[in-house]
Protein backbone atom coordinates (compact mmCIF):
# COMPACT_ATOMS: atom_id res chain seq x y z
CA UNK A 1 0.00 0.00 0.00
CA UNK A 2 2.76 2.63 1.04
CA UNK A 3 4.42 1.60 -2.56
CA UNK A 4 1.05 2.29 -4.56
CA UNK A 5 0.89 5.71 -2.77
CA UNK A 6 3.90 6.67 -3.16
CA UNK A 7 3.88 5.90 -7.17
CA UNK A 8 0.74 7.80 -6.88
CA UNK A 9 2.24 10.78 -5.21
CA UNK A 10 5.33 11.15 -7.70
CA UNK A 11 3.03 10.48 -10.61
CA UNK A 12 1.09 13.51 -9.55
CA UNK A 13 4.28 15.48 -8.97
CA UNK A 14 5.05 14.64 -12.37
CA UNK A 15 1.38 16.35 -13.71
CA UNK A 16 1.84 19.21 -11.65
CA UNK A 17 5.55 19.94 -12.48
CA UNK A 18 4.26 19.71 -16.05
CA UNK A 19 1.48 22.06 -15.84
CA UNK A 20 3.20 24.55 -13.76
CA UNK A 21 5.94 24.88 -16.17
CA UNK A 22 3.36 24.99 -19.39
CA UNK A 23 1.53 27.92 -17.49
CA UNK A 24 4.91 29.55 -16.51
CA UNK A 25 6.21 29.16 -19.93
CA UNK A 26 2.56 30.84 -21.13
CA UNK A 27 3.00 33.38 -19.15
CA UNK A 28 6.52 34.38 -20.16
CA UNK A 29 5.63 34.14 -23.84
CA UNK A 30 2.78 36.47 -23.34
CA UNK A 31 4.99 38.76 -21.39
CA UNK A 32 8.29 38.48 -23.90
CA UNK A 33 7.47 41.93 -25.28
CA UNK A 34 7.37 43.91 -21.71
CA UNK A 35 10.84 41.43 -20.52
CA UNK A 36 12.68 42.73 -23.53
CA UNK A 37 11.48 46.47 -22.29
CA UNK A 38 12.89 45.35 -18.68
CA UNK A 39 16.08 44.28 -20.64
CA UNK A 40 16.18 47.53 -22.21
CA UNK A 41 15.67 50.06 -18.98
CA UNK A 42 18.36 48.07 -17.64
CA UNK A 43 16.97 45.82 -15.21
CA UNK A 44 19.41 42.69 -14.00
CA UNK A 45 18.30 39.30 -15.21
CA UNK A 46 17.98 38.35 -11.42
CA UNK A 47 15.29 41.36 -10.90
CA UNK A 48 13.16 40.49 -14.18
CA UNK A 49 13.26 36.25 -13.07
CA UNK A 50 11.68 37.81 -9.77
CA UNK A 51 9.21 40.15 -11.41
CA UNK A 52 7.82 37.71 -13.88
CA UNK A 53 8.18 34.20 -12.19
CA UNK A 54 7.88 35.04 -8.69
CA UNK A 55 4.30 36.90 -9.21
CA UNK A 56 2.28 33.62 -8.80
CA UNK A 57 4.10 32.07 -5.43
CA UNK A 58 1.15 34.05 -3.26
CA UNK A 59 -1.44 32.50 -4.90
CA UNK A 60 0.20 28.97 -5.10
CA UNK A 61 0.30 29.26 -1.33
CA UNK A 62 -3.22 30.48 -0.72
CA UNK A 63 -4.28 27.88 -3.02
CA UNK A 64 -3.29 24.76 -1.25
CA UNK A 65 -4.32 26.89 2.13
CA UNK A 66 -7.93 27.21 0.71
CA UNK A 67 -7.48 23.52 -0.61
CA UNK A 68 -6.87 21.44 2.54
CA UNK A 69 -10.75 22.64 4.12
CA UNK A 70 -12.30 21.76 0.84
CA UNK A 71 -10.47 18.29 0.76
CA UNK A 72 -11.75 17.56 3.91
CA UNK A 73 -14.82 18.40 3.96
CA UNK A 74 -15.39 16.66 0.30
CA UNK A 75 -13.94 13.66 1.71
CA UNK A 76 -15.96 13.66 4.56
CA UNK A 77 -19.17 13.26 2.26
CA UNK A 78 -17.79 10.87 0.22
CA UNK A 79 -16.37 8.34 3.40
CA UNK A 80 -20.46 9.26 4.68
CA UNK A 81 -22.09 8.53 1.57
CA UNK A 82 -20.11 5.31 0.72
CA UNK A 83 -20.42 4.26 4.64
CA UNK A 84 -23.97 4.15 4.58
CA UNK A 85 -24.48 2.04 1.46
CA UNK A 86 -22.17 -0.56 2.92
CA UNK A 87 -22.91 -0.46 6.75
CA UNK A 88 -19.53 0.79 8.29
CA UNK A 89 -18.02 3.81 9.38
CA UNK A 90 -15.36 5.00 7.90
CA UNK A 91 -13.18 7.61 9.99
CA UNK A 92 -11.79 10.52 8.24
CA UNK A 93 -8.19 11.56 9.89
CA UNK A 94 -5.94 14.14 9.12
CA UNK A 95 -2.40 14.44 10.16
CA UNK A 96 -0.63 17.72 9.82
CA UNK A 97 2.32 15.67 9.07
CA UNK A 98 1.15 14.68 5.79
CA UNK A 99 -0.35 18.60 5.05
CA UNK A 100 3.11 19.58 5.86
CA UNK A 101 4.85 17.01 3.18
CA UNK A 102 2.31 17.93 0.89
CA UNK A 103 2.70 21.58 1.04
CA UNK A 104 6.72 21.13 0.80
CA UNK A 105 5.98 18.79 -2.24
CA UNK A 106 3.39 21.33 -4.13
CA UNK A 107 6.14 24.18 -3.20
CA UNK A 108 9.32 22.25 -4.12
CA UNK A 109 7.20 21.65 -7.33
CA UNK A 110 6.81 25.11 -7.78
CA UNK A 111 10.40 26.27 -7.79
CA UNK A 112 11.49 23.82 -9.98
CA UNK A 113 9.19 24.78 -12.99
CA UNK A 114 10.29 28.07 -12.15
CA UNK A 115 13.76 27.35 -12.18
CA UNK A 116 12.96 25.39 -15.44
CA UNK A 117 11.05 28.73 -17.02
CA UNK A 118 14.44 30.93 -15.69
CA UNK A 119 16.31 30.07 -18.78
CA UNK A 120 13.30 31.06 -21.32
CA UNK A 121 13.07 34.50 -19.68
CA UNK A 122 17.21 34.82 -19.64
CA UNK A 123 17.01 34.07 -23.49
CA UNK A 124 14.31 36.73 -24.38
CA UNK A 125 16.56 39.67 -25.94
CA UNK A 126 16.49 43.21 -26.28
CA UNK A 127 15.61 43.85 -29.83
CA UNK A 128 11.94 42.17 -29.21
CA UNK A 129 11.01 45.53 -27.86
CA UNK A 130 12.27 47.68 -30.78
CA UNK A 131 10.62 45.06 -33.12
CA UNK A 132 7.80 45.21 -31.62
CA UNK A 133 7.89 48.92 -31.76
CA UNK A 134 8.01 48.91 -35.12
CA UNK A 135 5.11 46.92 -36.17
Amino acid sequence: MIAAMGSIIFVAAVVALIILYLVTSLIIDENRKTISLFKVFGYKGREIKALILNSSTFVVAIGFLLSVPLVYASTGTLYDYIGGMINIVLPQTVNPLYILACFIIIMGTYQLSKWMCAKKVNSVSMSEALKAGSE
